[in-house]
């Protein structure tokens, strides 16, 4: 298939031709055992169901095509068909160059991954399936989900995401907390620096007169 290539329907309709989810099929079909996914646009893509997937292994993602002909990808991930069940492989890199929260990459990244793991202990609907770590410069983490009982590939998606989010709040959770340290440090060190001078420490924005 050629990925830069879009299939689109009518946007004001809420129903696909039966023709058009033919050609949809036909695409999918075609990216069997090729290493890239395929890649649907967004507004097809809520509209397909398991049965719209061959049982042949092929990855697909979801995506759109801008009028200037750029492609964006929607997520970082890939669902794909195992028999009657549909699986989803998140996946989350992250670079130290361009890591600016409070709570360092590594640190953040343990949290995450440990919160994966127990989930994949306790309750087997997840199973990591590849962490890489650069010595903290590049950290990658991807895990495969067991979708329960959807058989719609936008639903499967958005039940993707969710969890996703549930299982990086712990490690969220640390950097609200991290955050909160750094500005109660930073607080205190400001007024031991206008203690010491004689200059008049200036007010904030909330006690400014109106």
């Amino acid at each position: 298939m050629n990925k830069q290539k879009i299939i689109t329907v009518n946007k004001d309709s809420k129903l696909m031709k039966e023709e058009d989810l033919m050609l949809v099929r036909e695409e999918i079909k075609a990216g069997v055992g090729d290493e890239d996914p395929v890649i649907v646009d967004s507004s097809i893509f809520e509209l397909l169901t398991i049965d719209d997937l061959p049982t042949e292994h092929v990855e697909i993602t979801t995506g759109s095509v801008s009028d200037n002909d750029v492609l964006t990808l929607d997520w970082d991930g890939v669902i794909f068909r195992e028999g009657d069940r549909i699986k989803v492989v998140v996946r989350c890199d992250e670079y130290s160059k361009f890591w600016w929260k409070s709570l360092g990459l590594q640190y953040y990244m343990c949290a995450f991954i440990l919160s994966v793991e127990t989930r994949q202990v306790e309750t087997g609907d997840i199973k990591v399936v590849d962490h890489y770590n650069d010595d903290g410069i590049w950290i990658s983490l991807s895990y495969v989900i067991d979708i329960p009982e959807i058989k719609n590939l936008g639903e499967a998606l958005l039940y993707a995401k969710q969890l996703d989010r549930e299982l990086k709040r712990p490690a969220d959770e640390l950097v609200k907390k991290v955050d909160e340290v750094f500005k109660k440090d930073i607080r205190e060190r400001e007024k031991r620096f206008w203690r010491a001078t004689d200059l008049k420490e200036p007010q904030s924005a909330g006690e400014v007169d109106a």
